[in-house]
């Protein structure tokens, strides 16, 4: 999230919306040198929209740097789904003689 300040930097120049998302290990970085928390505020409550990936990087972010700014974070975890791919894995000895034919 360190670059959004670019980002932030880029809106003012174009006008163009941002979406800025934080993985939760930025938030660390940003903790042990205050001295980037005014730019990084400054950039999230420019930005259209802001994403996390966990509730907890959610609640990390919102805490340092206000709550005003949960109306536009939204949570979008990672990983997928496993139950909309269903098993199909094919049975190693049928995968030997195929590739080996």
């Amino acid at each position: 999230m360190i670059d959004a300040w670019a980002a932030r930097y880029a809106r003012s120049i174009y006008g163009k919306k941002i979406i800025l998302t934080s993985h939760g290990s930025c938030l660390q970085a940003i903790a042990k040198d205050r001295r980037y928390v005014r730019m990084t505020r400054d950039a999230l409550r420019a930005a259209q929209a802001i994403t996390v990936v966990s509730g907890d990087t959610r609640a990390k972010l919102l805490k340092m740097f206000g709550n005003d700014l949960a109306a536009k974070t939204r949570t979008i975890p990672g990983g997928i789904r496993l139950s909309l791919f269903p098993n199909k894995r094919p049975k190693v000895a049928e995968l030997r003689a195929k590739l080996n034919s």
